[in-house]
């Protein structure tokens, strides 16, 4: 989709009639974007397949109920619908948010950091200190502090969804 030559985003360009093609992700600019793009376009799909699953869950007897007591559309999903996808949205929360921090192999694959460290997380940091350089004690830090801030982060989600939990219930 980026390549220079072959992509489909400079096809549509040059059929555009744009002379002044743009590398993707070799521009200082674009690249951080274009991982982006990529990064969500590769969770979309994940998440979609959990919120579906939830979805699908629900029994339909519960939205007939709530029609009969005369619910309105807003009504079922605010108290039906929400309320019982709060733990698949809460399990596609951490884990979408500890592949993004933890993302390795798409960067790695796309520009390897590059160009001039741009696109380097800390995952790719660990990498590149533990097995290019050799320092395995600093990439074990590394690794210990991803840990440390993906604990903290499922933390924080677990107690926020505790206080909507008792404050709904």
């Amino acid at each position: 989709m980026y390549e220079p030559r072959l992509g489909i985003l400079n096809y549509f360009l040059i059929n555009v009639g744009v002379k002044n093609l743009p590398s993707w992700l070799n521009d200082l600019n674009l690249v951080v974007p274009c991982l982006v793009v990529a990064n969500v376009w590769h969770g979309t799909s994940f998440s979609f397949i959990m919120e579906t699953a939830g979805l699908q869950s629900i029994s339909y007897t519960l939205y007939e109920a709530a029609t009969v007591d005369g619910a309105g559309s807003i009504n079922r999903f605010r108290y039906i619908t929400l309320p019982l996808l709060r733990p698949f949205i809460l399990i596609n929360l951490i884990l979408i948010s500890m592949y993004t921090i933890n993302v390795f192999d798409l960067i790695y694959a796309m520009t390897g950091g590059g160009p001039l460290y741009r696109s380097e997380v800390i995952s790719l940091f660990m990498y590149h200190q533990a097995f290019e350089y050799g320092h395995m004690g600093f990439g074990a830090a590394i690794a210990i502090i991803i840990l440390f801030i993906n604990l903290v982060l499922t933390s924080f989600y677990m107690v926020a969804n505790r206080r909507e939990t008792e404050t709904a219930g």
